[in-house]
This record gives structure tokens, C-alpha cells and sequence, in this order.
């Protein structure tokens, strides 16, 4: 019973933490009304930046993604800047290449709902490389290429990325049995039983040897 007791399960947590930002989408029409079309959060993660969007009110398709080096839209996304760069690369390679634009993003996909919610993953980015810049998605698709640098189309949904990103939580639970005693006194009383079933085994010996041997002497005589 002591023993029923004393056994626990052991929750061993392996916690970290990340950088997390959340980013409101609008269309860039010409009359600057702000149309909400959902948002988009970007997650580090030890293979880079997971993009999750969260859009809708869109044409399906494939649209070119980029983040841009301004922290403002305006109509048409006219004040976004250039693609986020840096290093001063002046190269548009994509978001795969070790050199090029830092802002070059993989393209989002949008379904025949007209809604975005397939994750994508830039692995050459942080969230910190994101704040107080712009996330823009494009017109049409982008070829990432040199030649292709302004192919993506007119800038359609725009959002600014807060100045300040937070941290998430992540723990990661496995279970582990473990056998331990409640308290000292049921070892101790667990302890007692042990030796006495002990004893007791061993005086059912002796006596059974003895009873054995009577028996024996009895035939004999």
C-alpha cells in the first residue's frame, strides 16, 4: 500500500523561449481606407523565421512577399521603401540565397476561399530583422531572379511591423515514471514490513525443517 502510494509521475519540462511579432494586414487601395484582410505572425525558430499568415479577401494565386525597409504604407505601398537590404547588396536572390536582399520572402500562397494560411519559412531572417519595417505582398508572383526585381506587381497588402516583438513560451513535456516513497516514515514503516516478511519466511523454514525431522525420528523409532 506504502508502495502504491509512493510511486509519482514526473512531468520533466524543457522550456524555451522565442521572439514572436504579430503584424495587421491592409490593402493598399487608392483612397487609403484601411481594409483589414487579417495578419500575419512571424515566429524564430531554430530553422529561421516561421511566417504564419492569416489572410483573407484575396484572389487566389500566388503572390510575391517581400519585407520592406520602411516602417509606413500610404497608398499603393508608395512609402515602404526598397526590399529590406542591409548589407547594401542591391541583389535580388531570393530567400534561399546566402547574398541578396534580406527582405526577399517566399511567395504566399491563396486558396480558391480567397484565404492565406500555409505557413512559409525564411531561413536567412529573424524577428528582430523585421521590426519597425513593412510587410508587403505583391500583385503577382515573384521569380527571384536580378531581372525579375520589379516584376512582382503593384504592392496590394501592406502592414507595419510594431517596433517591439515578445517572447513565447515553448515547453515540451515528456512523462517519466518514478518510483519514490511519499515521506520518510513510510520508508521506514516499508522498511519494518520488508524485514519482517523476512523473518517470518525464514521461521516457516526452520519450522517446516523441524517438522520434517520429527517425522523422520518417528519412522525410525
Amino acid at each position: 500500500m506504502y508502495l502504491l502510494k509512493g510511486i509519482i509521475l514526473l512531468l520533466i519540462a524543457t522550456t524555451s523561449f522565442a521572439r514572436e511579432v504579430a503584424v495587421t494586414m491592409y490593402l493598399t487601395n487608392s483612397d487609403n481606407t484601411k481594409i483589414r484582410v487579417g495578419s500575419i505572425i512571424a515566429q524564430d525558430t531554430k530553422y529561421g523565421l516561421l511566417i504564419k499568415p492569416n489572410l483573407n479577401k484575396l484572389t487566389p494565386g500566388m503572390y510575391g512577399f517581400h519585407a520592406h525597409s520602411k516602417p509606413k504604407c500610404g497608398k499603393f505601398g508608395e512609402y515602404v521603401g526598397g526590399h529590406l537590404d542591409p548589407e547594401k547588396t542591391n541583389l535580388h536572390l531570393g530567400p534561399y540565397s546566402n547574398l541578396g536582399h534580406l527582405g526577399d520572402l517566399p511567395n504566399i500562397f491563396v486558396d480558391a476561399k480567397g484565404e492565406a494560411s500555409m505557413p512559409i519559412l525564411a531561413p536567412k531572417l529573424k524577428v528582430k530583422n523585421l521590426l519597425n519595417r513593412a510587410l508587403v505582398i505583391h500583385a503577382k508572383s515573384d521569380k527571384y531572379d536580378q531581372n525579375s526585381y520589379a516584376s512582382s506587381g503593384t504592392k496590394l497588402v501592406c502592414g507595419v511591423v510594431p517596433k517591439k516583438s515578445k517572447a513565447i513560451r515553448k515547453v515540451r513535456k515528456r512523462k517519466k515514471p518514478l518510483i519514490k516513497l511519499k515521506n520518510s516514515h513510510n520508508a521506514i514503516i516499508l522498511n519494518k514490513n520488508s524485514i519482517q516478511l523476512q523473518k517470518t519466511s525464514i521461521r516457516s523454514k526452520v519450522e517446516a525443517k523441524r517438522k520434517k525431522s520429527k517425522r523422520k525420528h518417528r519412522r525410525t523409532s
